[in-house]
């Protein structure tokens, strides 16, 4: 990787590895470790013309969670990337009518995900309604 030109989110896993989105005319998610930069398998999220890569975290086991706003959540275990949107697809009208504005998980490795009407729970297979402020 050349530069940072276009990344568009960051995160650090408990090892200290870097993980970047770069959003340029071929996204890419990109790793830094033992001081060099190494591309994911990001072709299952291309596939799907994922537009807005808007967050990334690390989770309390270092899986690696993308949120990409129009496309739902995509989880990275160190080798490739899933779509955990959901048994519906979480981008699907039914769930969200509106772009997901963040993620995050709790020290017991609950994932939540809001967006303007509430707060979702992710149950291992489905996003969940939980209230919200």
């Amino acid at each position: 990787m050349r530069g940072l030109v276009s990344a568009s989110t960051i995160t650090m896993d408990s090892k200290g590895t870097l993980y970047v989105i770069t959003s340029s005319s071929k996204k890419a998610a990109w790793k830094y470790e033992n001081g060099k930069w190494v591309e994911t398998n990001l072709k299952a999220l291309e596939d799907t013309n994922a537009l807005y890569i808007t967050e990334l975290i690390a989770g309390v086991d270092d899986t690696i969670y993308a949120l990409a706003a129009d496309k739902g959540v995509w989880r990275y275990d160190g080798r490739a990337w899933t779509d955990i949107s959901g048994s519906s697809g979480w981008h699907v009208q039914e769930y969200f009518s509106e772009s997901v504005n963040g993620i995050a998980q709790d020290k017991n490795g609950d994932l939540y995900a809001v967006k303007n009407g509430g707060v979702y729970k992710y149950n291992g297979s489905d996003w969940m309604l939980t209230g919200g402020p």
